[in-house]
């Protein structure tokens, strides 16, 4: 095993005993709200949500990092602690926290790619190759970063490719971050309100736009091929 797979490894266990504490911190600190949870009585969601939101900023920061750390670790997805953003604390301060932990996660991957990985051997990449081809490579990328299919760490290698400044390479990130911090913290918030209207509206949401990006890029892709030929 090399060097590079050893380190890798060991990136990503060091990851989960970070995560793992966390975790066992946030459980604990709502204990009393997951009881009510478990044995929930009807009429009493206007005390529970108060329960819930009463917590302060130390629950913020616990999230804010485990949410980061799930979008910095390759393969690994933040979408349950994006989600439990908007349950713990709305749809204002839970999109706050998404997008700026997407942010940082991101800017990380790209730092911990950089080092595990050289960047010339991903020049062949199929999206790369295809966002190379495009005359507005940058406006291209920032759609891939709203696409969930492709995997974020395909995304950021992309990113180190195409824009060499990392000052720029905080462009696509920080608008393709956007639809889906919403769209996660707007659903949870629908979720602990029981508003199935809204959590409806929030699945068609994050249908619309990843699967609306994914045919967007798929057919720019075979328009390409055609181009080729």
């Amino acid at each position: 095993m090399t060097k590079k797979r050893w380190v890798r490894i060991g990136f990503g266990v060091a990851a989960l005993v970070v995560i793992v504490p966390f975790v066992a911190k946030l459980i604990h600190n709502y204990q009393t709200e997951i009881n009510l949870l478990l044995h929930y009585q009807p009429g009493s969601q206007a005390e529970l949500l108060a329960m819930i939101r009463s917590h302060g900023f130390e629950n913020k920061v616990i999230l804010f990092i485990l949410d980061t750390l799930c979008v910095a670790v390759p393969g690994m997805s933040n979408g349950v602690f994006a989600i439990l953003n908007g349950v713990l604390f709305g749809k204002a301060v839970g999109f706050l926290i998404n997008w700026l932990a997407s942010c940082l996660g991101q800017l990380l991957l790209i730092g911990v790619l950089y080092r595990l990985y050289d960047a010339k051997q991903f020049q062949n990449q199929k999206l790369v190759k295809l966002l190379k081809r495009q005359k507005y490579p940058l406006l291209w990328l920032t759609l891939c970063y709203m696409v969930p299919f492709i995997p974020s760490a395909t995304v950021a290698y992309a990113n180190i490719i195409l824009v060499k400044s990392r000052v720029k390479q905080l462009i696509p990130i920080c608008l393709g971050m956007i639809p889906f911090a919403f769209l996660y913290a707007y659903g949870g918030d629908s979720l602990l309100k029981i508003d199935a209207s809204s959590a409806i509206w929030v699945i068609g949401g994050i249908l619309v736009v990843a699967i609306g990006g994914w045919i967007f890029l798929e057919l720019k892709k075979h328009r390409e091929s055609f181009k080729q030929i």
